[in-house]
């Protein structure tokens, strides 16, 4: 039944039918609660994925590999649906899609620059000791346009090699790892440390403020 509704909304979004990220919730929560459907029920489908993780749901560490494994076109395509029923325009949705690379998609690890203070983060599904962000503020780079730089208060301290993000939010896991794979992160060595958030990271992941209501930093 599921998976019927799921196909029902995709189809909409697909004709051009249904744009709102609202009906696309609805449509997903409006279903029998005695039927689970998981990511990997719908993993070849990139409409579906898309409405999945429109819902904004944690995803397991099993479903992000699965999903990480999938060819770029098919994260590209997974992208446009997302942000056509985010309502930006085409060009925008193509100013965000067309920057991601095969190397961005690969869910390998980044390398980090051991006892750094300012490094690439990686990712580690439900990384312990999660500390949310506290605020945020944006800032335009000459070189690489507009950026989000989000502070953390952790009530640890570690060594920067040990330090992950992870998030709350099954998009902003997979627009995050799709975008960058790692997050650049600074001053890790004293208080607030940081992660920085490009423009087409955050609009992957349905704009800088669900990042900052999803996005965490944790231990290794």
């Amino acid at each position: 039944m599921k998976l019927l509704q799921y196909f029902a909304a995709a189809v909409l979004i697909v004709c051009g039918l249904v744009t709102s990220g609202a009906f696309i919730t609805s449509c997903i929560h409006s279903t029998d609660d005695n039927t689970t459907n998981t990511l990997t029920n719908i993993i070849d489908d990139s409409a579906l994925v898309a409405i999945w993780l429109h819902d904004d749901q944690p995803v397991t560490d099993a479903e992000l590999k699965l999903l990480l494994a999938k060819p770029l076109d098919f994260h590209r395509s997974v992208a446009r649906t997302l942000l056509s029923a985010d309502g930006l325009s085409e060009t925008e949705i193509e100013h965000v899609v067309a920057t991601l690379g095969e190397s961005e998609i690969a869910a390998s690890k980044v390398p980090v620059t051991a006892g750094a203070c300012s490094q690439n983060v990686e990712h580690r599904q439900g990384a312990p000791g999660a500390a949310h962000v506290s605020h945020y503020q944006t800032f335009n780079d000459p070189n690489r346009g507009r950026e989000y730089l989000y502070y953390f208060r952790p009530l640890w301290c570690a060594d920067p090699d040990n330090i992950r993000w992870d998030s709350s939010s099954a998009r902003v896991t997979w627009a995050l790892w799709a975008a960058y794979g790692g997050l650049a992160g600074s001053q890790l060595c004293s208080q607030p440390h940081r992660l920085l958030v490009g423009d087409r990271g955050a609009g992957l992941a349905g704009g800088p403020e669900n990042v900052r209501q999803h996005l965490v930093m944790g231990l290794r």
